[in-house]
């Protein structure tokens, strides 16, 4: 194939957010449905490792700004479907 490939997941970053919510809902449900248990210092710790795995073996730092955004936002992700995981067992334990 001859000359540029252009892909862009996302339109803009109201795009990213409206698909990060929904898919991190969804994985956090389907991890509540197979029994996924939350081990804390995994919890605390993935977001910190997912960044430097993104910024710094992924070599995001090269990409400046950009790179930066990419993996911050990609940690934001690990924490979230986490949180959201253990949103679902706090309503489940709350209910009679």
């Amino acid at each position: 194939m001859k000359g540029e490939l252009l892909h862009y997941s996302y339109e803009n970053l109201d795009d990213y957010f409206a698909r990060f919510n929904l898919y991190t809902r969804r994985i956090a449900q389907n991890h509540f449905e197979k029994k996924k248990s939350i081990f804390l210092p995994l919890h605390i710790v993935r977001p910190w490792t997912e960044f430097f795995y993104r910024y710094f073996i992924r070599l995001g730092c090269l990409d400046g700004k950009a790179g930066y955004s990419y993996a911050l936002v990609s940690s934001l992700y690990a924490f979230v479907k986490y949180e959201k995981l253990r949103e679902i067992y706090l309503l489940e334990e709350k209910k009679p």
